[in-house]
């Protein structure tokens, strides 16, 4: 089960970093203004931790999104890494682990 939260954890961060799509349609549209804003990524990170997820692999995949090449279409996307620094702040400011 912790497996399924890691993967969920990167999911959620990718997602909202990556942001609307011209391709979506108006559902799709709607469901993501509605669930990936900052508030409901970070209960969802929390959420994630709760089980068994820590903090450290958190920032690895911070760390991750910033320098792997393979994510170097979000790299090169400045409103990207402001949301991508928003998601750290909130991990790194955090007390427990």
């Amino acid at each position: 089960m912790r497996k399924w939260h890691v993967e969920h954890m990167k999911k959620t961060i990718i997602k909202y970093i990556t942001g609307l799509s011209d391709t979506m349609s108006s559902w799709q549209a709607r469901q993501y203004i509605k669930y990936y804003n900052i508030a409901n990524v970070q209960r969802t990170i929390d959420y994630d931790t709760k089980h068994g997820v820590t903090k450290e692999e958190v920032l690895l995949f911070i760390e991750a999104v910033r320098n792997h090449p393979s994510y170097s279409n979000l790299q090169c996307n400045n409103l990207s890494m402001e949301k991508l620094d928003k998601v750290e702040k909130y991990i790194s400011s955090r007390n427990r682990s």
